[in-house]
């Protein structure tokens, strides 16, 4: 029996999940399938068929086998090309590629992997001896890993199994380039390519250089930015249809690409802009890196996620949103626009308890602290007086303040009440009576705390940071500048 995180590479896949079944992607090719299966030991039980959308499974038929464990599934229309899973619940089943030729067999039992057999479409068939020679390749580098444990000690030996580790990779390149040749022209093929991820030569650096680690180090940077998707082919939607292409994704704009939205916003719009070769393979593109920008847990991503909405589906290129979707995303864009790093902050004029007015364009710091927060949040009661006790009184004379806004104007009472008890008095303590000021919106405030950092020329320099993480930052922002 398969497990789940079973994948097609010599590393793991990212783990997936079986999720609820919906319904599957439109169908594009009007040829049917036909796939029979012998399955001795799954009698009078429903088999399922499902289909991989990136790291997402989706439910597309199923069938009842008879008292001998036999049964059909097919269809007029032809089923896209991509990896598929038969299977009886999320523990059990195997998968499959389908390609051009969607009439063969397969038989075998969902306990034993070795027992399963596909018969009747060369690209099934190809895909399948992958697998087995993947399993045995697998076996070796495991038994190399253990070997390397136990020899750690002994130079000679970790560099012998590191050699065999090299050559055991080397081999597994060249399976996939033979394999991508032999069936060019293939979903198979495109997949096999695909595996191969680029590497740059031995970069050579002048020895004259002043810092040649640096420059190696750009260099390299540089050729994985522009060649990681080199042997990705665009135009074949069904590599959308196996969990390889979001994998690949996750890795390229979590590690490959600097974690820096200026950094990320260039080599995102290279690849939805080469996904246009195929119309699924552009939503599925756009889609995921407006997605992952929004989810991103990395400060100022937020700046992708604007910068993607503008270009592609705020302007009607993503004809697949509906307006329920693009309403979603337009509402974001609203509230994040004005507050993205590097901006200069929106100004706010707002009064104390007493009725004085206070701008926060005019404070005079070298840094200053936005910070919005209300009594009755339980987290402002913890944070509050951290920020002032252990941040606002150490730094204050080294150029930092704090603007704080009540975000709740009729907590007026319990906000002066807390002010008193924590003895808040030296900072800026501001609120917005008749909520006129539109902070909610200029700076996207839907929680509390929300936590701001400007410069003394109040451009936006850090955003959503928590009281200690802004303390820390601070600090070095001040050592630097000395």
């Amino acid at each position: 029996m398969q497990k789940l995180t079973e994948m097609f590479h010599i590393k793991k896949y990212l783990p997936l999940t079986l999720v609820a079944f919906l319904l599957a992607a439109k169908v594009v090719v009007a040829e049917g399938y036909q796939i029979k299966l012998s399955l001795p030991q799954q009698k009078d039980t429903r088999i399922f068929l499902a289909s991989y959308y990136g790291n997402r499974i989706f439910r597309i038929d199923s069938t009842q086998t008879d008292q001998h464990g036999n049964a059909t599934l097919a269809g007029d229309s032809s089923l896209d090309e991509g990896f598929y899973l038969l299977y009886l619940d999320k523990d059990h089943y195997f998968d499959f590629l389908v390609g051009k030729d969607q009439t063969f067999s397969i038989s075998g039992n969902f306990q034993n992997s070795e027992s399963q057999h596909f018969s009747g479409s060369t690209e099934t068939e190809a895909f399948q001896k992958y697998q087995q020679f993947l399993g045995q390749q697998r076996k070796k580098q495991m038994n190399l890993q253990q070997q390397m444990q136990q020899y750690h000690s002994n130079t000679d030996s970790v560099k012998q199994i590191r050699n065999r580790m090299i050559a055991l990779n080397q081999k597994m390149q060249k399976y996939w380039e033979a394999q991508a040749d032999k069936y060019k022209g293939t979903f198979y093929a495109d997949f096999m390519r695909f595996m191969i991820i680029p590497r740059p030569d031995d970069i050579k650096v002048p020895a004259n250089v002043a810092n040649p680690d640096s420059v190696k180090w750009t260099k390299e940077y540089a050729f994985r930015r522009d060649h990681f998707w080199d042997n990705f082919n665009f135009a074949q939607p069904g590599l959308i249809r196996t969990p390889l292409v979001q994998n690949r994704l996750d890795t390229y704009f979590d590690k490959v690409l600097i974690q820096n939205p200026d950094s990320i916003i260039g080599p995102a719009k290279k690849l939805i802009e080469k996904s246009k070769a195929n119309d699924n393979m552009f939503r599925f593109m756009a889609d995921f890196v407006l997605t992952h920008s929004a989810n991103s847990q990395v400060m100022g991503m937020d700046k992708v996620f604007v910068q993607i909405a503008d270009a592609y589906f705020l302007n009607g290129k993503a004809s697949w949103a509906d307006s329920t979707m693009l309403a979603k995303i337009r509402e974001k864009v609203y509230v994040t626009r004005p507050n993205l790093l590097g901006k200069i902050a929106p100004e706010l004029k707002l009064q104390n308890a007493d009725g004085q007015y206070f701008s926060l364009h005019q404070v005079d710091a070298k840094y200053t602290i936005l910070y919005f927060w209300e009594p009755d949040c339980n987290h402002c009661k913890e944070q509050t007086p951290v920020l002032y006790d252990k941040i606002y009184k150490k730094l204050h004379s080294k150029g930092v303040e704090v603007y704080a806004v009540l975000t709740q104007p009729d907590e007026k009472a319990d906000w002066q009440k807390f002010i008193d008890d924590h003895g808040l008095y030296d900072w800026i303590n501001v609120w917005d009576p008749d909520m006129i000021s539109n902070f909610h919106v200029l700076y996207d405030v839907h929680s509390t705390p929300t936590l701001y950092i400007l410069d003394k020329n109040k451009k936006i320099i850090a955003k959503r940071l928590d009281v200690n993480t802004a303390g820390d930052l601070l600090e070095k922002l001040l050592k630097y500048q000395k």
